[in-house]
């Protein structure tokens, strides 16, 4: 991939109206300054990129922007954009393709934009945020596919918010530390780099990596074994959507929606079920204190039995005196 003019480019509106505002771009003089053109509210620097570092099939841009109760409209790309998000929690409101979501993103989380994708965007948060940004050819990312022995033609990345993606957001400060360090072999290490980051891309992001793991009307019944399995194994632990969701490897969005068609329940509502049923299951088959049997699966003493109740109709130790 070529080294591209931009660093990143946006287009701010300038109100509501469903026409793009000026040109925001973030980009570099040819002495290698930063230079950042502003208008309206925020404003945004490179605070490095891998422009002038000869690396192929990726480039990187570190962006530090001002951008609290502030909208952009982020452009379309000729490339795939993979978000880091690095700076303070806050929460930002996406618009894509008519489709409004919210969230709450955290350092680390990862957001995907496709190519070809454009963007609207609001940051609700007091403090400058930082991200970095990894873009990918089309090209680049179905030459992987080509090469795992997939069909390149059917490649095509969806778009993602907010997400966990621990491997992801590695690869994103693995980068970010040979942009800095400027180390021995670093063009060789980011280029191997990209092909990991594409490869993921087909596997968690992609129709692709769908098609593996989802079918029309729900989750294939692989996958909803997977993410069944791993309920029943981790009821002590923290049974959040994300977690569920990263052990069968659909982003979090697409889960939540084919889960519950697959069993008729939102997963943290099926949560709530398989727990209760196993709660049930030990105070009848066993003699461990209530207390005890709260902790394993998943709550305080306190929450568990006003939660038991609500859904039993009677408190744990009721219901336990009843089956004898």
């Amino acid at each position: 991939m070529g080294a591209a003019k931009y660093d990143t480019i946006f287009t701010r509106r300038s109100g509501p109206s469903e026409n793009p505002g000026r040109i925001f771009l973030i980009r570099k003089r040819p002495d290698g300054r930063k230079k950042t053109d502003k208008s309206g509210c925020g404003n945004a620097s490179v605070i490095t990129s891998s422009q002038g570092h000869g690396w192929h099939n990726i480039s990187v841009s570190h962006v530090r922007s001002d951008t609290k109760d502030c909208p952009h409209y982020a452009a379309a790309s000729p490339d795939h954009r993979v978000i880091v998000h690095l700076g303070s929690p806050l929460h930002i409101t996406r618009k894509m393709g008519g489709r409004v979501d919210r969230k709450y993103l955290t350092r680390g989380a990862v957001t995907i934009i496709p190519a070809g994708e454009d963007t609207g965007w609001l940051f609700e948060g007091g403090e400058a945020q930082e991200v970095l940004i990894l873009c990918l050819s089309p090209a680049f990312v179905r030459q992987a596919a080509a090469e795992a022995d997939l069909d390149p033609g059917k490649v095509m990345v969806v778009n993602a918010l907010g997400m966990r993606d621990t491997r992801i957001e590695q690869i994103g400060l693995a980068l970010l530390e040979e942009l800095e360090n400027d180390n021995l072999g670093g063009r060789l290490y980011a280029e191997a780099l990209a092909k990991v980051l594409a490869v993921d891309l087909l596997r968690r992001y992609s129709t692709l990596g769908q098609q593996s793991g989802e079918v029309i009307g729900g989750l294939s019944p692989r996958k909803l074994k997977q993410a069944t399995e791993y309920i029943n194994d981790n009821l002590a632990g923290d049974l959040s959507l994300v977690n569920i969701a990263d052990a069968t490897g659909i982003n979090t969005y697409h889960f939540a929606h084919l889960f519950k068609q697959s069993t008729g329940l939102a997963p943290h509502q099926y949560v709530i079920k398989v727990r209760v049923e196993e709660a049930k299951r030990l105070l009848a088959e066993t003699d461990l204190i209530v207390g005890e049997i709260a902790q394993r699966v998943g709550y305080t003493h306190s929450r568990f039995g006003a939660l038991f109740r609500r859904h039993v109709g009677m408190s744990p130790t009721a219901f336990r005196d009843a089956q004898k």
